[in-house]
């Protein structure tokens, strides 16, 4: 049985990481804009894959890098959605995840359009 999109979840997560941003609290923009992405990916891989165990957004963003294939844009847009901040606590400042995130959200929409 297909699962319904988590439209309103994702939308709030996106609103969260870009006020986030405009409040200069990168880290936890980050957070909420890996959040969205998880969420799609999640649904992607409970209705592609049929995954029956339950994880959270972060883990569904790691399976669908490792296993799903994906193009090669996605899949590197996964990769940059796992990269870790540095020693200092900074992340590449060419890396803005909120959009990345949009990419992934676009992308798992784009498997189910009927």
């Amino acid at each position: 049985m297909k699962k319904i999109f988590p439209t309103d979840e994702i939308e709030s997560e996106l609103s969260k990481s870009e006020m986030f941003v405009s409040n200069n609290e990168l880290g936890k923009s980050r957070v909420c804009a890996r959040k969205a992405a998880g969420l799609a990916l999640r649904y992607w891989l409970e209705n592609k894959m049929l995954l029956n165990e339950t994880i959270s957004p972060f883990q569904a963003i790691e399976l669908f890098y490792e296993k799903a294939d994906a193009p090669p844009d996605i899949h590197q847009t996964a990769g940059l959605l796992l990269r870790k901040v540095d020693q200092n606590y900074n992340f590449p400042d060419y890396i803005n995840l909120i959009n990345e995130a949009k990419k992934i959200i676009i992308f798992v929409k784009s498997q189910f359009e009927d």
